[in-house]
């Protein structure tokens, strides 16, 4: 069976129901490798150990891809790095310059005080006020009684002249028998009025205060720290001169001729045909 028959009755070589690696997770690059193979392989013949199991060719193909995949993968990065092809010399240097500040101030022990003076000037000052009170008419009545009983007895003495010793020389006895001496008091004060005048005068003064405030701060010692950082690249390039640049020039031109496309497709074909044109 020739190649071209057996593409001619399937949908595609590459199954569509597995997770491809870049770049075959393209449908568009799968698809050109097929035709790359119909343009450049359609006359050879398939294996005849694989024409009764041409059903089973597309996981063949599957097996390939994954058994080659790192060499595939490397092959296929080479094709997308960007340079000059005339520079055989780059180089980057990166790195970080830090700048460290330390301030550190002694600072020794700091009294403050303040004084606050007030003064307050008064003038002469008189307040003068009368003062009125009426009392109406008022009576008082009272009455006193005493009672005397019992009797009392008055005695005299003398001392003679020829002797030191007292002499009783008159004694009187008075007895009182329920004497009652009595009394009524009543006092009368008519309607009056009490008037007085006050007057008050504070002379000319000054009042004056003074409050003083002291605060202490103990020594002490303030410090500061400070770091800058700046990041810096520097890159070179070019021809250090052990390669002229005509050489890498054709060294270009000879990776320009690299075919990634071919070299699967070719690995395609030596898997599954006898490599044999018909």
């Amino acid at each position: 069976m020739k190649l071209t028959n057996y593409v001619k009755n399937v949908s595609s070589i590459f199954p569509s129901d597995v997770t491809y690696y870049a770049p075959f997770d393209s449908a568009d690059f799968r698809s050109q490798i097929v035709e790359y193979i119909m343009m450049a392989y359609s006359n050879l013949q398939i294996r005849p150990t694989l024409e009764d199991y041409v059903d089973g060719i597309p996981d063949l193909v599957i097996s390939l891809l994954n058994s080659k995949k790192y060499s595939y993968t490397k092959l296929w990065e080479t094709t997308q790095i960007e340079y000059d092809p005339i520079e055989n010399y780059s180089m980057v240097e990166s790195g970080t310059d830090t700048n460290t500040t330390d301030n550190t101030t002694n600072i020794g022990a700091q009294t403050n005080t303040s004084s606050i003076d007030n003064s307050t000037n008064y003038g002469e000052v008189s307040n003068n006020g009368t003062n009125s009170t009426t009392y109406g008419r008022t009576e008082e009545n009272g009455q006193s009684a005493n009672t005397k009983s019992g009797g009392q007895t008055d005695s005299r003495y003398t001392v003679p002249y020829d002797t030191s010793d007292e002499q009783l020389a008159e004694k009187t006895k008075t007895d009182f028998s329920n004497i009652k001496d009595s009394a009524t008091n009543k006092v009368t004060a008519e309607e009056h009025t009490d008037s007085g005048t006050s007057n008050i005068t504070i002379g000319t003064h000054t009042d004056t205060s003074k409050s003083t405030n002291s605060d202490t701060l103990g020594a002490r010692i303030d410090t500061s720290n400070s770091s800058t950082t700046t990041a810096h690249e520097f890159k070179r390039s070019g021809n250090i001169g052990i390669t002229t640049s005509q050489m890498m020039l054709q060294s270009e031109r000879d990776i320009a001729m690299f075919n990634f496309m071919a070299i699967v497709a070719h690995d395609i074909i030596k898997l599954i045909t006898i490599c044999i044109y018909d």
